[in-house]
């Protein structure tokens, strides 16, 4: 009976399961949709540029010389409502050290002081009402000093001429502002007008004499004048020009700075005069007047404090002048050198020579000889009386690319009896004592000028001086700014090259660094 029983029990679970696996389910499983709300912000100068914000959603605001407000606008989107009418905004404001703030409104608006360095913390909000649910997200903005210990790039792009700056250049993470002026929240009509009428970037490490500060400048000139600025701010004023520049309307077509011993800047008239600046402000005529000036190379500051010389086709002579304030003569050096009136100097520069300070080795001049081509290096520094006097290598012959061989630069303070020239797309270093050039680098591209970052040894950064910076014009149109270093030999340091692009035609650039040496 018992046994009985259990077989009954059995057979009713199994009938109970065999029925519950049949059973025609009547609830309403229907899934409906809801709204979801995704956003992405954006943040700018309030009638300026975009500020970028990175991933973590960090971004930096330069200091600007003017009260500006950033503006941080949010971009909705949304898979079922057509308008935002359900949404609720929120931003939890914290300044550095200050009490949070809680303001609501889609738009969020901070201000920043000119020329002070503040941060903020932000958390923004936005929640759909018919469904309570929220997307948050974390921001963080902060001010720097812009323009310091960076490269500046003139360039012209679309038809348009920027001041582009490179910040952070040896970082991975470099800050390239296409229109620097712009990202300063800056908009002065006479300011863009200097940007855009300019063609040359002087820049001068130079000293406030009378603070005994030390005012880095940047100078912008055109044909018509020069402006002065300081970087970090790019405020500009217009510099004081000789009077028989202004008298005679004469157009301005080069420059050099003063970044090698004597820290002045100098510039030359369409009439080969030059014309000197000491303080910063006012630029004066180095004496003698001569018109026609037929001064066929501008030279360069020379590797003696306060020098500079050139070379006059007129007097085939090399000259020099003491651009320390006051008077500032030229003086010719009417040497007779052999082949000297053979040839024609094609570029000059700064040099140190072999250390023997009793000589000074203070200049290079770069000749080609009229028939042959070949190359011939001249040095202007001092005799045993220390007189200012010329001598003569012979050992260059010919430089590899021949007719293409186009820019020429020394680090005077980095590499001893060398010079680094251009062919084509390639940069190449030449031994003075011995004529042999070695190629160094490839930038695939043509290279129309080059810049050491730093000249003078005084800085007290070593390594910048061997930091060199190119423009280079690529096969497609397109242009690029290429940064490298080079070994104590003079070689490319391995992993150095940096290359930053998006530019237009680029016309002059110059590294703006700090002068620490003064500090």
């Amino acid at each position: 009976m018992k046994k009985n029983i259990q077989i009954w029990l059995l057979a009713a679970l199994l009938l109970t399961g065999g029925l519950a696996g049949c059973y025609n389910d009547k609830g309403n499983y229907d899934y409906k949709e809801i709204n979801e709300v995704e956003c992405s912000i954006k943040a700018a100068i309030k009638g300026g540029n975009e500020i970028v914000i990175n991933e973590m959603g960090s971004s930096r605001c330069k200091q600007s010389p003017i009260d500006v407000v950033v503006v941080y606008t949010p971009v909705i989107s949304q898979t079922m409502a057509q308008n935002e009418e359900n949404l609720v905004y929120e931003w939890k404001v914290t300044k550095a050290g200050e009490k949070a703030v809680l303001t609501t409104g889609k738009v969020l608006e901070l201000e920043f002081p000119a020329n002070t360095a503040t941060s903020y913390s932000i958390v923004f909000s936005v929640t759909d009402e018919l469904t309570n649910v929220s997307f948050y997200k974390s921001l963080s903005i902060s001010t720097s000093q812009p323009y310091i210990n960076s490269w500046f790039v003139l360039n012209e792009k679309e038809g348009v001429q920027q001041l582009s700056v490179i910040e952070e250049p040896d970082s991975v993470n470099s800050i390239i502002s296409f229109d620097g002026y712009g990202d300063l929240g800056l908009s002065k009509s006479e300011d863009i007008k200097v940007i855009r009428d300019a063609t040359h970037l002087i820049y001068s490490p130079t000293l406030d004499r009378k603070n005994a500060v030390n005012p880095e400048i940047l100078q912008l000139m055109s044909k018509n004048g020069v402006w002065r600025t300081k970087p970090s701010t790019l405020s500009m004023t217009a510099m004081k020009l000789p009077s028989v520049v202004e008298a005679n309307k004469l157009s301005l077509v080069n420059g050099i700075d003063g970044s090698v011993a004597c820290l002045s800047t100098v510039i030359m008239d369409e009439r080969g005069q030059m014309h000197y600046c000491y303080d910063g402000e006012t630029y004066e005529m180095i004496e003698p007047y001569k018109t026609p000036y037929l001064t066929g190379v501008l030279g360069h500051n020379l590797g003696e404090s306060g020098q500079i010389a050139i070379w006059d086709n007129e007097e085939m002579a090399f000259g020099y002048a003491d651009i320390r304030g006051g008077k500032a003569e030229l003086n010719f050096i009417y040497q007779y050198v052999e082949g000297l009136n053979d040839t024609e100097i094609v570029w000059m520069g700064p040099e140190y020579g072999d250390g023997d300070e009793s000589k000074n080795s203070l200049g290079i001049a770069i000749a080609r000889h009229k028939d042959t081509q070949d190359y011939v290096v001249y040095h202007l520094g001092r005799n045993d009386d220390k007189e200012y006097a010329v001598t003569r290598s012979d050992a260059i012959g010919q430089l590899v690319g021949g007719n293409a061989v186009s820019q020429f630069a020394t680090a005077p303070y980095a590499f001893l009896q060398q010079f680094f020239y251009i062919s084509g797309s390639k940069l190449y270093r030449c031994n003075v004592s011995n004529g042999e050039s070695v190629e160094i680098y490839d930038a695939e591209g043509t290279i129309s000028k080059m810049k050491f970052r730093i000249l003078n040894e005084n800085i007290g950064r070593p390594h910048e001086m061997r930091m060199l910076g190119m423009a280079v014009e690529k096969e497609d149109g397109t242009w690029e700014l290429h940064q490298i270093e080079l070994t104590i030999a003079g070689d490319l340091k391995e992993d150095s090259v940096k290359k930053f692009a998006g530019f237009g035609a680029i016309k002059d650039f110059c590294f703006s660094f700090r002068n620490t040496a003064s500090n």
